[in-house]
């Protein structure tokens, strides 16, 4: 009761991001689009205003206790729709959401040695947006700062497993600090509450039988027990990458985007059907530890946000086909250029 009388007197900013820490991956930000050009997206957040899916409404923790802030329904959002679910009514102007994923290439030679570029993807969830279509790391945007959210979201949803220099299966990030650490700890554990599936589950065989065909080396019932082994051992390896700044095939689709004044430069696509601005980082796996080798056909890449770990490694102009939005046309533009 001492939290939640304390909350009353809280400031907008502060009822906002007590919502967003006890509702993490349930409500995000909306953001207003203020203009729009060949290579700008001026953006600004709306302080008072969240966005989730309705069936989550009554999932959400100290709601009622923290009134300044309106929540609208993310799935009429996303077709253009304004609808408040929570508290006040208010004029939105332009409201858009945003999504942040980081797009990593692998580069590999064929059989006649010439090198060609790949992409890691996975399957979404049944119940997801664009369900059972192949995707790479995505998240919906929750702060002020899109890369740290960018950076985050990778940490949370996209590990390597595979075994460490003493044959103990670990899990490998883009960095292991501390703070890297807790953030991957908890994906973990909302990924084994939520998404791990019991036996008794309707989808459990068609889980299982994905998990076990990219990691045949691991029992998906152990799968429980392992990641929180690790976890509590913190058997958690780097790998390198870098930046890919400028990209021949889609030039024309990196794009400043700018909140607030500060300005970053991704790939971006607007994808209009889904009122959402999707940007992405673009990066080169460049390195990891010779004896931890999780690039092959069927990459060792976990998805934490999804049921379903299917991963695959097709080449970027083969990605069209049942593959989201974005990757889609990310995948024909390469097509056009190479045509």
């Amino acid at each position: 009761m001492w939290l939640n009388t304390l909350s009353w007197n809280n400031s907008v900013k502060e009822q906002r991001e007590e919502l967003l820490k006890l509702n993490n991956d349930l409500l995000y930000w909306v953001y207003s689009l203020i203009n729009e050009s060949d290579n700008w997206f001026e953006l600004e957040y709306l302080e008072d205003v969240l966005t989730c899916y309705p069936n989550q409404l009554e999932n959400l923790k100290w709601l009622k206790d923290n009134e300044d802030i309106t929540i609208v329904n993310l799935g009429a959002l996303r077709k253009w729709n304004i609808e408040i679910l929570s508290w006040k009514n208010k004029v939105i102007n332009n409201p858009v959401l945003l999504s942040n994923w980081v797009i990593e290439l692998v580069e590999a030679k064929n059989n006649d040695w010439e090198i060609k570029i790949h992409l890691i993807s996975t399957l979404r969830d049944w119940w997801a947006a664009d369900e059972l279509q192949r995707t790479t790391t995505a998240g919906r945007n929750s702060t002020d700062d899109l890369n740290e959210d960018l950076e985050r979201e990778h940490i949370e949803e996209s590990p390597f497993l595979w075994y460490n220099k003493d044959w103990n299966l670990a899990l490998a990030t883009i960095d292991n600090s501390e703070e890297s650490l807790e953030i991957l700890g908890k994906s973990i554990n909302f990924f084994l509450e939520r998404k791990y599936l019991k036996d008794w589950d309707e989808k459990f065989e068609f889980a299982k039988k994905n998990f076990e065909r990219n990691f045949p080396w691991i029992k998906y019932e152990d799968l429980w027990k392992l990641l929180k082994d690790i976890i509590k051992d913190k058997r958690v390896l780097t790998y390198s990458t870098e930046n890919i700044e400028r990209f021949e095939w889609v030039n024309d689709d990196m794009k400043k985007v700018s909140l607030w004044n500060t300005k970053w430069k991704y790939f971006v696509y607007f994808d209009k059907a889904n009122n959402t601005i999707e940007y992405r980082l673009l990066r080169k796996i460049t390195w990891f530890n010779d004896w931890f080798r999780p690039l092959s056909k069927r990459p060792s890449r976990l998805y934490l946000e999804s049921e379903n770990q299917y991963s695959r490694v097709p080449r970027l102009e083969n990605a069209s086909n049942w593959y989201v939005p974005t990757i889609k046309y990310f995948s024909e533009k390469i097509n056009i250029t190479l045509d």
